[in-house]
């Protein structure tokens, strides 16, 4: 039972985010989005999310959504090793940073509505409408087919949870398994996160924004829990 509990949390992830829906227009009106003030922004830092996937080919887009695809086995994966193993304390740390995670990135998208670069950057012209979705293959249409046409919310983009819990993932690999699991999870992770940013569905700004709630989750669970 006390295990069953603890897989709670991680099931209420997947339907936290369906619900931000409902909630995204709680503060702003529906047409207010924060996403001109973030290209005028990261002009300054070279538009990645607009000039990235433009040096890349198919197969850059494949890997780099591959690495994107991966963020859906984080948490289970890391919640199931510590299952199995009964280091139920662990799991308790591990499962309250991941939701910390994702309390304060849906909370925020009702203050912050960013949708992202691959709606606004079509909105003021900067890509035409047929260069939003980048050529690939299998990999890159599954991702493609889950960001345009899944449960995505236009506006739930600032701060990046793909990037907090990529974050507390990749720490948690160097604590179970050190430098054997830690470095392939940095590689992975690292994918991920230009992944995000190369297919256009987060800013450079969202995904700094997520690792930095990323590292506050990882403190705060472990300044509540020890």
């Amino acid at each position: 039972m006390e295990k069953l509990i603890l897989w709670g949390p991680v099931a209420f992830f997947w339907w936290a985010y369906l619900w931000t829906g409902k909630v995204l227009s709680a503060v702003h009106a529906p047409s207010v989005r924060f996403d001109p003030m973030l290209i005028r922004w990261e002009a300054r830092f070279g538009q990645p999310s607009l000039h990235w996937a433009r040096r890349g080919g198919p197969w850059t887009t494949e890997v780099l959504h591959l690495c994107c695809m991966s963020y859906f086995a984080y948490v289970p994966a890391i919640c199931l090793y510590l299952d199995l193993n009964d280091r139920l304390a662990d799991f308790q740390r591990f499962s309250l940073s991941v939701c910390l995670g994702y309390l304060v990135a849906y909370s925020l998208f009702a203050l912050v509505p960013v949708e992202g670069p691959r709606w606004a950057l079509v909105d003021k012209g900067l890509i035409r409408p047929e260069e939003r979705r980048l050529r690939g293959f299998r990999v890159t249409r599954a991702v493609q087919h889950l960001m345009y046409g899944g449960p995505v919310h236009r506006g739930g983009a600032m701060p990046s949870s793909h990037s907090s819990t990529a974050l507390i993932f990749l720490v948690w690999c160097w604590r179970i398994w050190g430098l054997q699991g830690g470095l392939p999870a940095l590689f992975l992770v690292a994918g991920m996160l230009v992944g995000a940013i190369y297919g256009r569905y987060h800013y450079l700004t969202d995904v700094i924004a997520g690792l930095v709630l990323g590292a506050f989750s990882l403190w705060a669970a472990q300044a509540w829990l020890g």
